[in-house]
């Protein structure tokens, strides 16, 4: 598949998720996603496969995340009061990422160490710039916050490296 036209397609769904969020458009950023996997899985030759890893991916981000949100690490835009959970267009997001484990970082494959790495450093990277695009709050201390969400995402990469392994 066209290198190009994944990472067009992933940045240009992490630009509408996060920047319609902080404008309050919270729809948006999850109906761009979808659309995005479906075209993206179709091109990619093997559909199931990657609409599993986009939903195993979804799954571990809704996890992860909520448990962000629940220790305070940070507060995205558009979370529910009632169940304090990721709010659709952060698990969009997972989604989106996981369109980008066979085909962009497929380099990390068997190398769980230099993607926990990858991970530890990229994770916060990320919630940084959707913070800094108005979609989230990082809470204070800022980098014990951005620690603990180095280490969800150290946590998390390898273990989406392993599925993409085997998801056939």
């Amino acid at each position: 598949m066209n290198k190009f036209i994944v990472i067009a397609g992933f940045q240009g769904v992490w630009f509408i998720s996060v920047l319609s969020a902080a404008s309050g458009i919270f729809w948006l950023g999850p109906f761009s996603v979808i659309c995005w996997v479906l075209i993206y899985a179709r091109m990619s030759g093997n559909m199931k496969r990657e609409l599993l890893l986009c939903l195993a991916a979804g799954f571990i981000g809704l996890c992860i995340d909520s448990l962000l949100v629940w220790s305070g690490a940070f507060i995205p835009k558009g979370i529910s009061s009632a169940l304090h959970m990721s709010p659709a267009w952060m698990i969009g997001l997972w989604l989106n990422f996981g369109t980008s484990l066979n085909s962009l970082f497929h380099w990390l494959k068997e190398r769980y160490i230099l993607a926990a790495l990858f991970g530890l450093f990229g994770g916060p990277a990320a919630y940084y710039s959707g913070v800094s695009l108005g979609a989230a709050v990082i809470s204070q201390p800022y980098y014990e916050s951005l620690f603990m969400i180095g280490i969800a995402w150290g946590i998390s990469m390898p273990l989406l490296i392993w599925l993409s392994e085997r998801i056939h």
